[in-house]
């Protein structure tokens, strides 16, 4: 039996019938043990080598951001390289959120499945890969094939390839971030809550 945030998705899901499905990866549908203080500290570092005056940047989204807008491609391969690294380097445990992966294996012919994360792919797959469900997305849009992580919306333009209308798409996310790339794409969001959640 469904309780808590499970039980109200089935209920929004009802209420609000959609077709895309664009669930996150990290507390939503997995929980990743990383020291995100060691991964923002690290990127500074790196990133300064560039312009010293990044360290003022607060977040890792703010700071990812200003450094791609003012130094583009030269930022990027800067920021893929130390994600890549530090996610396997540092991981030191995955919970998965199993009412949510439960929701995809039975519910899945149901609805086009895709996954928006700004975790690298090389993190995300192996382990979507390992409890047998990366079939059931269409896409998986990692750290790796934008040029600006959430809450941009650039990794939505690869979900929706044609004029499928927005009305039609759901992101289920569990940040701030997730919700504002979800109202940035025009799309609805439904927030997951882990102190509900079935795990």
């Amino acid at each position: 039996m469904y309780t808590g945030t499970m039980q109200q998705f089935l209920k929004y899901l009802e209420k609000n019938p959609k077709k895309v499905l664009i669930f996150d990866f990290d507390e939503t549908l997995f929980t990743l043990e990383l020291p995100w203080h060691i991964f923002f500290n690290g990127l500074v570092e790196r990133l300064q080598e560039l312009d010293p005056g990044l360290h003022e940047e607060r977040s890792i989204v703010a700071l990812e951001h200003r450094a791609v807008r003012q130094f583009g491609n030269k930022a990027n391969k800067i920021i893929n390289h130390w994600s890549n690294e530090f996610e396997r380097q540092y991981l030191q445990g995955v919970s998965e959120h199993i009412s949510l992966t439960n929701f995809i294996r039975k519910r899945s012919a149901e609805y086009d499945i895709f996954l928006w994360t700004s975790n690298t792919r090389g993190t995300v797959e192996p382990i979507l890969k390992e409890v047998h469900i990366l079939s059931y997305f269409q896409r998986t849009v990692t750290a790796d094939d934008v040029r600006m992580i959430k809450p941009d919306p650039e990794g939505f333009d690869l979900i929706r390839t044609d004029n499928r209308p927005l009305d039609e798409f759901l992101m289920i996310g569990d940040s701030s971030n997730d919700q504002e790339a979800a109202a940035a794409a025009g799309i609805d969001f439904f927030k997951v809550d882990h102190d509900e959640q079935d795990t």
